[in-house]
């Protein structure tokens, strides 16, 4: 009984880890719009994300790893969304 509720938390907390980094992706592609039209490039974003979690009690190194798998797959799906629009332009 006990494993199954716990189990069963896990499965719920998973399905907002989920919900929510497709939340951020979403607004990762809404923010590349604004970005390119106003010449944007902010390379220390990253970073100043990284330092803040990274200050937090998970492992730095997890962190990390994560973040950048997140970012590189946000950056991903930016590359995608402009090339999509900029394809349903023409």
């Amino acid at each position: 009984m006990f494993l199954s509720a716990c189990r069963f938390c896990i499965d719920r907390i998973d399905d907002l880890v989920y919900t929510l980094l497709r939340a951020r992706f979403l607004m990762s592609t809404r923010t590349v719009l604004y970005k390119n039209n106003h010449n944007i490039l902010d390379d220390t974003r990253e970073n100043s994300i990284l330092k803040r979690l990274g200050s937090g009690p998970l492992d730095k190194v997890f962190v990390k790893e994560l973040w950048t798998i997140i970012f590189s797959h946000s950056k991903h799906l930016q590359h995608v969304f402009l090339i999509t629009r900029k394809q349903s332009a023409q």
